[in-house]
């Protein structure tokens, strides 16, 4: 958000304030219209017929396994995966119950964040 605009606004009536209100809200109306217009073109568009019966959605999915099985381009494999679902996660889960144990895995992340969580040698 715009500081400026924050300031612009401040200076205007109530009623001003909501006529732009009113405007702005329309103008998001007509664009999640026209979003939604274009994604059921697209998608009519991907299942309908394009060759020997299949839909544009299986010659997409036909012509970029045969691009994979040809170059062995591994990013294509990758987003194949993505795409089906099997994406690893980016993410730990776990539950902590203690408060004291929670404080520590919190300081745990954060020191991975910046790079502090190597485990260090013990010397003697």
């Amino acid at each position: 958000m715009n500081i400026e605009n924050l300031i612009k606004n401040s200076d205007l009536t109530p009623e001003q304030r909501k006529e732009k209100a009113s405007k702005a809200g329309k103008a998001s109306v007509k664009a999640r219209a026209e979003k939604k217009i274009l994604r059921e073109t697209m998608e009519a568009a991907l299942r309908g017929e394009v060759e020997n019966g299949l839909t544009a959605i299986q010659a997409g999915v036909n012509s970029t396994i045969k691009r994979w099985i040809e170059t062995g381009d591994i990013s294509i494999l990758n987003g194949i995966r993505d795409l089906i679902g099997e994406k690893p996660t980016d993410k730990l889960e776990t539950t902590i119950k203690s408060t004291e144990n929670q404080k520590l895995a919190s300081e745990y992340l954060e020191a991975l964040k910046h790079g502090q969580g190597k485990s260090k040698k013990k010397t003697d």
